[in-house]
């Protein structure tokens, strides 16, 4: 399949404030202007569409009324393509509310993978006029709905992340790679080269991608970002959050690799003028100290077990870091149920 991105076009994308019910009815209006604004909807027809529900924790009353109304918006706007849902968390009354709306709900802990092919050597980024060379995964693996599936529609919960600043559309499909992936792609020394081996553990999944839709359902303001490309509806989502695209390690070597488009004033955006950012994500660089809740922690254990470096452990009954071993990769973070583990200033 080939790219359908062009790096010399430009980029459309709509965003709105979901503060008020009227303003959350337009959801359709909006979902209506990107699916009938794009050029290839037409490719859709009688095709399989995958619509990939990106939650990564459990979701508010509010987050799924929202989605739900994005699924009825997508089923109005697509009825003759074969429609189904591949979310990347499982609960029982999740499940019921997707097949009130789509019957095809399937779960990314039920899914097996298919091993890609790989026809060239590590992946390189210029990285501001100096060639880099990163360590580059063994094998890459993709989620088998995903592999069949001939268009993809993410549609992804926008939250402060500790190991790619922020989880957007780009960043969750981490969480679509098999814990081997994972693994790989965390032991890497820095950040630069943990957001390089993402890009190149997804680059093959872009040419399926017929839009994104990312979602904010925090206080004050949720919000709602459409587009085609992803790395367009993630550098729109940065600024709403507060984080710069060019400080988005993620968005702008996406950018570099000639996936999206994330400088600002070459996109075509649709909504209010924003002036300030809505959400206040806080940017930390890798020089930090982990911090440990030991009131919060209940010694679950999740940590210890999947830190691919084995640097935070139990002993004598609580909880303890390892600065020598840890390389700041922050998934300890994100895994945490109990909001135990948390990054602070050195």
């Amino acid at each position: 399949m080939h790219t359908r991105f062009r790096y010399n076009e430009v980029m459309n994308v709509f965003w709105k404030k979901l503060c008020d019910e009227s303003s959350v009815k337009d959801v359709p209006y909006l979902i209506e202007k990107q699916i009938h604004g794009d050029r290839q909807s037409k490719e859709l027809a009688n095709k399989s569409v995958g619509i990939i529900l990106n939650l990564n924790e459990k979701p508010s009353i509010q987050t799924v009324n929202l989605v739900l109304l994005i699924l009825e918006s997508l089923k109005k706007q697509l009825p003759d393509t074969n429609l189904f849902v591949l979310s990347d968390m499982f609960f029982n009354d999740l499940e019921m509310s997707l097949k009130s709306q789509i019957e095809d709900v399937r779960f990314l802990q039920m899914e097996h993978f298919v091993k890609l092919k790989k026809h060239r050597g590590p992946l390189k980024i210029d990285f501001f006029g100096t060639a880099k060379k990163t360590q580059f995964l063994s094998i890459q693996y993709i989620a088998k709905s995903i592999f069949n599936a001939d268009f993809i529609i993410p549609i992804t919960l926008l939250n402060q992340d500790a190991t790619f600043q922020m989880h957007g559309s780009l960043a969750s499909f981490f969480w679509m790679n098999p814990t081997y992936t994972r693994n790989e792609i965390l032991v890497q020394e820095n950040n630069l080269q943990r957001c390089t081996s993402l890009i190149e553990s997804i680059e093959k999944i872009f040419p399926k991608i017929h839009c994104v839709i990312n979602i904010s359902t925090a206080k004050p303001d949720p919000f709602i970002v459409l587009s085609q490309n992803a790395v367009s509806a993630d550098a729109v989502s940065s600024i709403l959050c507060g984080i710069h695209p060019s400080k988005n390690k993620l968005v702008f070597l996406s950018d570099k690799k000639n996936l999206g488009i994330s400088v600002i004033n070459r996109l075509n955006i649709f909504g209010e003028k924003i002036k300030t950012p809505i959400q206040n994500y806080e940017l930390f660089n890798e020089s930090f100290k982990m911090g440990i809740s030991q009131d919060k922690c209940d010694l679950c254990a999740d940590c210890t077990t999947f830190c691919p470096l084995k640097a935070i452990y139990i002993e004598n009954n609580h909880l303890l870091w390892d600065n020598l071993k840890c390389n700041y990769c922050g998934y300890c973070i994100s895994i945490c149920p109990k909001i135990a583990l948390f990054k602070r200033r050195k």
